[in-house]
């Protein structure tokens, strides 16, 4: 169970990790963790907008003395605003997504490269 504190910063680390590996940004200068599950991207003319989120979802075994509990498992669900160009207008003052934020926002991004990077990135994270 003690792993299992730590797995969202981790998690975290990785997906702010993968973004600016794989987009340019400059981690906490643009690219920044609210904790304790939202991706923020700085922007040029005004706050940082949320750009993505993280979920954990855990199971564990009851402590059995003289045991500990024990986690079962970990779903992970990451959710990254990548290709949107528009929001909702509630949204809007809050939101926004990697490609607005570059600085040619003409073409679709891939969205292989990210998750690629994401994986290898939280491949380290959890090793060290």
């Amino acid at each position: 169970m003690q792993s299992a504190l730590g797995l969202s910063l981790r998690v975290a680390l990785a997906v702010q990790s993968a973004i600016a590996s794989t987009f340019g940004f400059k981690i906490r200068e643009q690219i920044d963790i609210r904790w304790p599950n939202d991706l923020m991207l700085a922007r040029s003319n005004g706050p940082a907008r949320k750009c993505g989120g993280i979920l954990i979802d855990t199971a564990s075994n009851p402590a059995c003395s003289p045991l500990p509990a024990m986690l079962r498992y970990a779903i992970v669900g990451i959710g990254i605003n990548l290709n949107h160009t528009a929001f909702p207008a509630e949204l809007e003052g809050i939101a926004t997504s990697i490609r607005r934020e570059l600085p040619d926002p003409s073409q679709p991004l891939r969205r292989e490269s990210l998750a690629a990077a994401i994986l290898v990135a939280l491949d380290e994270e959890i090793r060290s």
